[in-house]
């Protein structure tokens, strides 16, 4: 039997958490049963990464979900490459491919990554949200959940909702903790007495930016020795700013945009937080686990099922600027709580996360497929 050509869309070509998922789990497939390709409904450095690697891409360019104007492309790629099954990750790829997958008869899977709704939406967009994962739900062959507690989200809005979990996997490969810390302290410009706080994420209204930074300015005005590294870029990148020149921080705050040297910069901070006000499964919260982070994260779903407050890392709740600065002055004059929390994240990560473990159960759910499949051609 000839290997299954998968179409896995995704709805950008930058690298965010799903980005990095489509990334892992089509660079790690069975070449001999599956042949994949990837298209992005923009480009960016996940393709760049992908071409290196020798996988099939293609970019159709939208940010528009639903959008009735490039069905006639990503039909027009899947009847030229001859595409046996579609795996969308995320709204706006499930969106922009499931109808075209439907009409040629072919099965569609869609990884919800985190759901377009959540509770911090106006009402009215709350309920077009939650109408828009219903038909999607609906259209497709298989849901597939990133944790548990995005799952029964889906359970409470979603009438006869059934899904598959999958957590994300990390490749321990890349992600290893035995970087030399020092060297790339000094790389970077860390002085060996600073305590690092790490800020590594998207700056968006999910990711919360602002919150960190009034934490840390807060527990910086109460040691000295705290500095914090904030890169990424986004739509609130203006506001961070802003923050930063409005309260003199330049001197304690390091800004970078988008890098690709994840690994390298978990190795040199001390500690990473990220509070988001929601999150599927955050991806940069287990690539953090991987290389022995102490962390800090708000309690919303998928966080709360792996992080135990106290015990391998700091939970709060989102937007509670006191207690975040409460735990990160806990952590900065602790390094045997930095380093306690570091190593039970890191034991978790290697038993719960790993990309093989991933890889092997989405192809599981693949099988099913091609079987099907091959059944009805024989």
């Amino acid at each position: 039997m000839k290997p299954t050509k998968i179409l896995m869309t995704i709805r950008q070509g930058e690298v965010g958490g799903g980005e990095s998922h489509v990334f892992d789990l089509s660079t790690n497939l069975d070449q001999k049963l599956y042949d994949p390709h990837v298209l992005a409904f923009t480009d960016g450095a996940l393709i760049q990464n992908l071409k290196k690697k020798g996988i099939k891409t293609h970019v159709i360019y939208t940010k528009v979900p639903f959008d009735v104007r490039v069905r006639k492309q990503v039909k027009a790629y899947i009847q030229e490459n001859n595409i046996e099954m579609v795996h969308a990750h995320g709204t706006r790829a499930a969106s922009n491919s499931l109808h075209v997958a439907n009409k040629l008869g072919l099965p569609i899977l869609y990884t919800v990554h985190g759901w377009s709704f959540n509770d911090n939406q106006s009402t009215l967009k709350h309920k077009l949200r939650i109408a828009s994962e219903r038909y999607i739900t609906r259209k497709v062959n298989q849901t597939i959940n990133v944790s548990e507690g995005n799952q029964n989200a889906g359970k409470k809005y979603i009438r006869d909702f059934n899904s598959v979990i999958i957590n994300y996997g990390i490749s321990f490969e890349r992600f290893n903790p035995n970087l030399d810390k020092t060297a790339l302290r000094k790389e970077f410009g860390f002085e060996d007495d600073e305590i690092w706080v790490g800020f590594i994420a998207r700056i968006t209204y999910q990711k919360d930016p602002l919150t960190t930074l009034k934490a840390f300015k807060a527990a910086s005005s109460k040691n000295e020795k705290l500095r914090l590294l904030m890169v990424g870029e986004g739509d609130m990148q203006e506001e961070v700013d802003a923050f930063i020149e409005k309260n003199k921080l330049h001197n304690v705050v390091k800004r970078m945009g988008f890098q690709s040297r994840v690994p390298d910069l978990l190795t040199a901070v001390d500690i990473f937080t990220l509070v988001s006000r929601w999150e599927g499964l955050p991806i940069g919260l287990l690539e953090s686990m991987a290389m022995k982070s102490a962390i800090i994260a708000s309690k919303v779903d998928g966080t709360k099922e792996f992080l135990s407050h106290g015990e391998n890392g700091f939970l709060v709740e989102k937007e509670d600027v006191e207690h975040l600065t409460d735990c990160l002055l806990k952590l900065a004059e602790s390094e045997e709580l930095r380093e306690k929390f570091g190593e039970a994240v890191h034991a978790l990560a290697r038993k719960k996360f790993g990309v093989d473990r991933m890889v092997t159960e989405t192809q599981a759910v693949y099988e099913n497929f091609r079987n099907s499949s091959a059944q009805k051609t024989s």
